[in-house]
């Protein structure tokens, strides 16, 4: 760790700031999390119209740089070949985009929207059910992994065109504005709310996705979870994206990946076949179809007269999710878009990712609302009373696989978790890089020492009790800098073409 290439001050501080946070958590949980929340508040409230138009605003931005002349330009050498094949950049992009919240929330995430909908329908009608889906779409849809690619078309024309020498937020910034005072300041700025955002936001979602595991396991093995038990799954899980991390993206990332996607096209696809697969057809084509009909009434509606609180629990809170994560999937679509054209890296990461979605919430969520349609298993009363987990599980109960389904379930979770984080890790290492060329990679020891970071904030803050989500939402707060960050960066990515003669 004490190689000149590794920022060290920005490594410092970063985690100074989050240790600071932890504590503060930790010594003032009410008060913290009262803080937070009037935080999260006023920036839905009085910025949430904001975010919903930059959302919409940026979609269109990506469709039209790539289906413009500039989705011509080649990310490298105008005969540079792409270094993976596009099953393994799409299966990449999907897990590292996607993690286990998708796996999680593909099941139950509808029967919010259910019985508390959005555009004034009624609650619990045959309406709130087909919208249901077509919100679930909207969300985990074009616009979110819009907001992922946004950030990495500049950064990747920097990085494969342009040539920077660094594949981090301060190089780029730094070489877009010039010769400026402020542009060294600005550019450790935004590395350090980087860096933050990634641990902080990423640390949650460990977090959060151990109790689900803990759960699962319990009931295959017949034990009651424990932070013990939470201790060891974490452990588990951190020792495999560190593996994978460890051996880097073409060993490691790719193959763990590429497995994942296998493993869960099987079991949804099982899951389809074996379960009611005319409903599940019929609800994935009426929620396209709702989305596709209503997609600028709903990415735009907030709500103003009623004011139900929907757009800022939901839309906005899934937007600005999105900007915040979009700074962690910038660096890492760059770095395994060598060779590919800015059409196939702009189409790659919306439609594609944005498909992989509409098959897990349309099968998975199609399965689950099922079973409330039916009268089988009521679906939303066990989530207000249960909670994700017990609920997931008792809808699993209901597949044909048995305890098989909640093993296959597991596993896949499981890998979505470690890919998403080796992402994360591999991002976090490439900011903390002073100096990085296009074919090379960063330093093992420093993934491993990301990796061990990204493992010890969740469990440090369930020891002492600390509320996860208080973390997570401490982070969406920091979504607003980060628009006029895009927005800068999508100047000065213009400014670049135009000098470039492109």
């Amino acid at each position: 760790m004490k190689n000149k290439n590794i920022d060290i001050p920005l490594m410092v501080i970063s985690l100074g700031l989050i240790l600071i946070v932890v504590v503060l958590l930790a010594l003032f949980p009410t008060q913290g999390t009262d803080v937070i929340s009037t935080l999260f508040a006023l920036i839905t409230d009085n910025f949430g119209a904001l975010i919903l138009v930059f959302g919409f605003l940026v979609f269109i931005y990506c469709c039209y740089m790539a289906f413009s002349r500039h989705g011509r330009i080649r990310l490298g050498a105008a005969d540079e070949k792409p270094e993976f094949t596009m099953f393994q950049y799409l299966s990449m992009m999907i897990c590292a985009g996607l993690g286990s919240a998708c796996v999680i929330w593909s099941f139950v995430e509808w029967g919010y929207y259910y019985s508390g909908p959005a555009l004034g329908i009624e609650p619990m009608s045959t309406k709130a059910a087909e919208f249901a889906t077509a919100y679930n779409f909207l969300h985990w849809g074009f616009v979110p992994w819009a907001m992922f690619v946004v950030l990495a078309i500049p950064v990747a024309y920097a990085y494969h065109v342009k040539k920077i020498s660094a594949l981090r937020f301060s190089a780029i910034c730094e070489a877009m504005i010039g010769d400026k005072p402020y542009a060294r300041p600005l550019g450790k700025l935004i590395d350090f709310f980087f860096v933050f955002c990634v641990v902080g936001g990423l640390s949650v979602t460990l977090g959060l996705g151990i109790p689900i595991i803990s759960s699962g396991l319990g009931k295959i093995f017949g034990f009651e979870p424990t932070f013990i038990v939470n201790v060891i799954v974490t452990i588990a899980i951190a020792a495999l994206f560190t593996l994978s991390s460890y051996i880097g993206i073409d060993k490691g990332m790719k193959k763990l990946s590429s497995l994942n996607v296998y493993i869960a096209i099987i079991f949804i696809l099982a899951l389809l076949f074996t379960g009611p697969t005319r409903f599940i057809l019929k609800e994935i084509v009426t929620g396209l179809g709702l989305m596709g009909q209503h997609f600028v009434e709903m990415s735009l509606w907030t709500d103003s007269v009623e004011n139900s609180g929907f757009p800022e629990s939901w839309t906005i809170f899934f937007y600005a999710f999105g900007i915040v994560y979009a700074t962690l999937m910038a660096l890492f679509i760059t770095k395994i878009s060598k060779g590919r054209t800015m059409r196939e890296m702009i189409c790659s990461t919306i439609f594609g990712g944005a498909a992989g979605c509409f098959v897990f919430f349309g099968i998975n969520g199609s399965f689950s609302m099922n079973l409330q349609l039916t009268g089988k298993l009521d679906v939303v009363n066990l989530l207000l009373e249960k909670g994700n987990s017990e609920t997931i599980l008792s809808i699993l109960d209901h597949t044909v696989f048995g305890i098989a389904g909640v093993i296959i379930f597991l596993i896949i979770t499981i890998l979505f978790l470690a890919t998403t984080l080796d992402s994360a890790a591999f991002s976090l290492s490439a900011s903390s890089t002073k100096k990085l060329a296009d074919d090379e990679n960063t330093s093992p020891m420093l993934r491993l020492f990301w990796c061990i970071t990204l493992a010890l904030v969740p469990l440090c803050m369930n020891f002492i009790g600390a509320p996860l989500n208080t973390l997570q939402t401490l982070t969406i707060v920091t979504s607003i800098p980060f628009i006029f960050v895009m927005i800068g960066m999508t100047k000065g990515m213009f400014t670049w073409l135009k000098e470039d003669g492109r």
